[in-house]
């Protein structure tokens, strides 16, 4: 038989058809797929059945995205809202008696030596005292400076009052979208974040169901046939 029957041909060659290589040991059972984190979905081979991302650094991304997501909603809580405002009060409290504080407590100044005298007679220029940062905003914007003026822990009001923020649920997606009240059961951005992660979760519970019947079947031929009688 020619040899060169079973030849692969080159246009169906992973390194020419721009297909990734498969790996020299390539876990068994486990398929090809995508990685979850938006902006990589890079094909790998999984090492356990239920990897959801390529790398390291991809795990890690989705870890401080995941934090981040956590941090925010617990923010926005009634429990989250209680203890920021009771750290604001104690950072009121501590500047409060910073102030109070007698000068008697104060460190003593460290004595310098006396300014060296000026040939001039003409006394020396003192700089004019220019308007602060806040009020040069305020008087090009037509905005008071008391209007700008925030409060500790006082965020900015959002700009569109009929209308709830919320960010997208997909690992690794900083986008924000609107929703009509906060009750809402929209959950991500866009069709294909939706689609992407419905694809992991139906993997994995597809994973879950194999491993549960699998259980099943080892303990039902483990404890041998059932008694009828």
């Amino acid at each position: 038989m020619d040899p060169g029957h079973f030849r692969v041909p080159c246009c169906e060659r992973p390194e020419r058809s721009g297909r990734p290589a498969e790996p020299a040991e390539r876990p068994k059972g486990c398929r090809q797929r995508l990685c979850l984190l938006k902006g990589c979905e890079q094909p790998f081979w999984p090492e356990c059945p239920q990897a959801r991302y390529c790398s390291e650094a991809c795990q890690q991304s989705a870890e401080h995205w995941r934090k981040q997501r956590s941090s925010r909603t617990y923010r926005v809580s009634d429990h989250g809202r209680a203890q920021r405002r009771e750290q604001a009060r104690q950072h009121r409290q501590r500047r409060r008696e910073q102030r109070l504080m007698p000068r008697a407590l104060a460190p003593p100044a460290v004595a310098s030596s006396p300014p060296a005298a000026t040939t001039s007679a003409e006394p020396a220029a003192v700089p004019a005292s220019t308007e602060p940062a806040a009020s040069a905003a305020a008087a090009a914007s037509g905005v008071s400076a008391a209007g700008l003026g925030w409060r500790v822990g006082q965020r900015p009001a959002p700009s569109c009052q009929d209308f709830a923020w919320r960010r997208c649920a997909r690992p690794g997606c900083y986008e924000w979208f609107a929703v009509k009240h906060d009750h809402s059961s929209k959950r991500f951005c866009s069709v294909a974040c939706r689609l992407a992660l419905r694809r992991v979760l139906d993997r994995e519970e597809r994973y879950l169901a194999r491993r549960r019947r699998w259980r099943r079947e080892q303990l039902t031929s483990r404890g041998g046939p059932l008694d009828s009688s």
